[in-house]
C-alpha cells in the first residue's frame, strides 16, 4: 500500500511526546493538603498517569492540580504540569494562558515554550511559531525539544531540508532516536519516498517506540 503524506502527524505525535514527557510509575492521589508544592504535584501527576493509563478521563486530577496552582500561582512546574493537562483535555486557551504565564515568569523555560509553539502549530500559526522556538533557542541552544519542534514548523512549511537539520541537532543533543526516526520517515514520505520512509518506520519496531509509533511502517 503506498505512503501517504499527512503533514498534521507531526502534530500527531506532539500528543505522543506530551505523555512521555510525563511518564513515570503511578500510584493513587489522596486529597490531603500537603507543604511541599513538587511532591503534591508528583502526587497528581501520578494519579493522572493512572487514569489515562486505565482509559479515565483524569478530569479530577485536572481539577485538583488547578485547585494547587491557585495556592501556589507562580510556580512555574504547576504551570506548566497544568498547561499539559489542560491540552491533554483539549482546553487549548487555558492552555496557552498557563504557558505564557509560566514565560514571564521564567523566559528560559524551554518545555513551555516548546508546547507554547506547539499550540501555535495546532492552530495553524507557522510563523509565531517559528518566532517562539528561534528565540528561545537563542537562550537554549542545545534543548533537543525546541528543535524537534522547529523541524514540525519547517516540514508544515515544505522547507524540508530545515527539518532535517533540525531533526538532525535534536538527535545530538538527547532526543530519542524512535522519535526522529518517526519525524524523518514523515519526510521522505513527504518527498514521495516510500522506500526509504519505510526504512525509518521498521526502526519504530525497537523496543523503546511507544506502540502507536510503532505500528506507522504498516500504514
Amino acid at each position: 500500500m503506498p505512503l501517504t503524506p499527512k503533514p498534521l502527524r507531526f502534530l500527531g505525535l506532539a500528543a505522543l511526546v506530551l505523555s512521555c514527557l510525563l511518564g513515570g510509575c503511578a500510584s493513587t492521589w489522596v486529597d490531603e493538603p500537603q507543604d511541599d508544592p513538587a511532591g503534591e504535584l508528583e502526587t497528581v501527576m501520578e494519579a493522572w498517569r493512572t487514569a489515562r493509563a486505565e482509559g479515565r478521563s483524569g478530569e479530577p486530577e485536572r481539577v485538583a492540580l488547578e485547585r494547587l496552582l491557585a495556592k501556589y500561582p507562580r510556580d512555574v512546574d504547576l504551570l506548566y504540569s497544568a498547561a499539559v493537562l489542560a491540552h491533554a483535555a483539549g482546553d487549548r486557551e487555558r492552555a496557552r494562558g498557563h504557558l505564557d504565564i509560566a514565560r514571564k515568569l521564567d523566559p528560559r523555560f524551554a518545555e513551555a515554550v516548546a508546547l507554547r509553539a506547539r499550540l501555535a502549530l495546532e492552530a495553524g500559526n507557522l510563523r509565531a511559531a517559528e518566532r517562539l522556538l528561534s528565540t528561545q533557542l537563542e537562550l537554549n541552544p542545545d534543548h533537543p525539544d525546541l528543535y524537534e519542534t522547529r523541524a514540525a514548523v519547517s516540514y508544515l512549511s515544505g522547507r524540508h531540508d530545515d527539518a532535517r537539520e533540525d531533526l538532525a541537532l535534536a538527535e545530538k543533543f538527547g532526543a530519542p532516536s524512535w522519535r526522529v526516526d518517526y519525524h524523518r520517515g514523515l519526510i521522505a514520505e513527504a518527498q514521495g519516498q516510500g522506500p526509504r520512509a519505510a526504512d525509518y518506520y521498521r526502526r519504530l519496531q525497537k523496543p523503546q517506540a511507544p506502540p502507536a509509533a510503532r505500528s506507522r511502517h504498516r500504514a
